[in-house]
C-alpha cells in the first residue's frame, strides 16, 4: 500500500523537469536532418509540458533570439567544406558579425556532419562560438551528430531538457 509520501516522491522528478515553460528551436538544413533532430527535441520537450516553437533559420535574425526568459536551441549541419546550409546562410553571417548582444539569451547548439571529413560539425562550432562572444550563456554542452543522429537524437533531446530544467 502506497502512502502519500512514498506517491509524492514518485511524482516530484516529473514536477521539476515541467519547470521549464517555453523553448524556442531554429535549425538549418539541406537535406533534413537538422529539422528531423530539432522536432525530436521539441516533441520530448512537449512530452515535458512546455511550450515550445520550431523554426527553419531561413525566417529567422539573430535578434530574434533574445526573448527574455526563453532559452534557444540551435540545430545545424554543416554542408560544402564547413559552410552552413544555404537557406541558413544570412543568419549565421548575421551572427558572426557580433552587432547583437545576447546576454540574456540561454541556448544549446547541437551540429550535424560527417564526421569522415576534416570540418566535421565546424558550423556548428561557429554558431557556439559566435553566440559565446555575444555574451549568450550555453546551459549545455554542444553536440555534435554525425550519422547515427536518428539513433541518438532521443538522448540529446533528454540530456538538454535536463539541463533546460536547470535554469534560474
Amino acid at each position: 500500500m502506497n502512502s502519500p509520501t512514498s506517491s509524492w516522491t514518485i511524482y516530484e522528478p516529473i514536477a521539476k523537469v515541467r519547470s521549464v515553460k517555453d523553448l524556442s528551436i531554429y535549425y538549418g538544413t539541406e537535406t533534413g536532418n537538422s529539422r528531423f533532430v530539432a522536432e525530436t527535441i521539441a516533441a520530448e520537450a512537449r512530452a515535458r509540458g512546455a511550450e515550445v516553437s520550431v523554426e527553419d533559420l531561413v525566417n529567422v535574425t539573430p535578434s530574434r533570439l533574445t526573448v527574455p526568459g526563453r532559452p534557444v536551441v540551435i540545430v545545424i549541419s554543416t554542408w560544402n567544406r564547413g559552410k552552413p546550409p544555404f537557406y541558413a546562410r544570412r543568419f549565421c553571417e548575421e551572427l558572426e558579425k557580433g552587432t547583437v548582444r545576447m546576454d540574456s539569451v540561454h541556448y544549446a547548439v547541437v551540429g550535424l556532419g560527417d564526421e569522415h571529413y576534416e570540418l566535421f560539425c565546424a558550423c556548428g562550432r561557429n554558431v557556439d562560438a559566435a553566440l559565446e562572444k555575444a555574451g549568450a550563456v550555453r546551459f549545455a554542452e554542444r553536440v555534435d551528430l554525425g550519422a547515427s543522429f536518428r539513433k541518438l537524437a532521443p538522448g540529446v533531446a533528454k540530456t538538454l531538457l535536463d539541463a533546460m530544467a536547470k535554469l534560474p
